[in-house]
């Protein structure tokens, strides 16, 4: 039986058991004693019928009858999808701060939160300044293998000729030719070394300002006017296809977010310990080298279209998430939803709720506690 048993019943169950336990047999026995431990068990045995009916014995109820009246008197909680709506009267809710809002159907691009680093581009600048010394010393030593080896020619040609030249003479120029030529191959190969770690280090884009013209975007970099940006994408998370800008925060703030510019894609300095970087451009931005920003990345070429909930709605317990629709004025009825979808100005789109849902957009957590408060009282009762 789910319910406790109030004492009387107890006493009348004990009763039965005492009048039903066989008594020992005494010569002296009185016909009366037997009538009236007869008469006990009869009236035990009907006590415990009208206990197993639910019903009251004669005489009255007792302290657990009234609550079981007071019980089925009270109104029955509304059941949804399964799930045991939550109680909270008006008066409550409005003491509680909780404020409901029908969701709209809408269009957003999800987004990534990415933290960002602004980044010193000295050592491209260098990289850029090495590689135009090499360039001009091969260039210097182009020219000279030329006339070394136009030299050679023409003394290689007189000795077959029988001009009078010495044969040590032509090897002589042979060596010379050959020499420069080496100087020359050195410093096209170094020319190469420097232009590839530039590739590895800033990718195709900053190396090409570099070494292939747009010296303008680069010198605006150089002169902090706009200013280059890493960002480190959450591990697991790749960046898709077609992405050419994002928003940054130089405070953290997505309210204050300015969009910046795609470059490429950049080392990265952790391995595997951390996700991809990208580099961006923050045009018209000087920020500090070193400094820690926040960026939110479009997680998709094309806007998604789905339910908007808003991140007041949202309470994360039990390892999930999760909103609050309002079933009638003094009822709400918890559902879980999917936060894969994040779009700009906190609102998540999720596809487990339907338009003109009405959701709790404040005081959400309060909900949640009444709503386990509840769960105990009740177990207790």
């Amino acid at each position: 039986m789910n319910r406790r048993l109030g004492a009387r019943r107890w006493l009348m169950i004990a009763a039965l058991a005492a009048a039903l336990v066989p008594q020992p047999a005494r010569a002296d026995d009185e016909p009366s004693l037997l009538g009236a431990i007869a008469a006990q068990a009869i009236e035990a045995w009907e006590a415990l019928i009208e206990l197993v009916k639910g019903e009251p014995p004669a005489g009255g109820g007792d302290d657990d009858d009234d609550h079981r009246a007071a019980a089925d008197d009270a109104e029955p909680v509304p059941i949804v999808a399964g799930i045991p709506a939550v109680r909270i009267d008006p008066e409550a809710q409005r003491l509680a701060g909780i404020e409901t809002a029908r969701l709209a159907r809408l269009s957003v691009t999800p987004e990534i939160a990415a933290i960002g680093e602004a980044v010193d581009i000295q050592p491209l600048l260098d990289l850029r300044a090495r590689y135009r010394e090499l360039y001009f010393q091969a260039q210097a030593v182009e020219i000279r293998a030329d006339a070394a080896g136009r030299e050679f020619q023409r003394l290689q040609a007189l000795y077959a000729d029988g001009g009078g030249i010495a044969m040590k003479t032509v090897q002589e120029a042979e060596t010379e030719s050959r020499a420069v030529l080496a100087e020359r191959n050195r410093l096209w190969v170094g020319l190469d070394e420097v232009r590839s770690r530039a590739l590895r280090q800033w990718g195709p884009v900053l190396a090409g300002w570099a070494f292939n013209g747009q010296p303008a975007a680069l010198a605006r970099l150089a002169g902090l006017e706009d200013t280059l940006v890493v960002a480190t994408l959450p591990v697991g998370v790749s960046l898709v296809d077609g992405v050419d800008s994002a928003r940054l925060a130089a405070d953290g703030r997505r309210e204050h977010a300015r969009p910046v510019t795609y470059l490429s894609a950049a080392p990265n300095p952790g391995g595997e310990v951390s996700g991809e970087a990208h580099f961006f451009r923050a045009e018209g931005q000087s920020l500090p080298v070193g400094l820690r920003v926040a960026l939110w990345i479009p997680a998709s070429a094309q806007p998604i279209a789905g339910i908007g909930l808003p991140a007041g709605a949202v309470v994360r317990a039990l390892g999930r998430a999760w909103a609050y629709v309002r079933v009638d004025d003094a009822h709400f009825v918890r559902r879980e939803v999917a936060l894969d979808h994040a779009g700009a100005d906190g609102v998540y789109v999720v596809d487990t709720l339907a338009e003109d849902d009405e959701v709790v957009v404040s005081g959400a957590v309060a909900v949640y506690a009444e709503e386990f408060r509840s769960q105990i009282r009740n177990e207790d009762d």
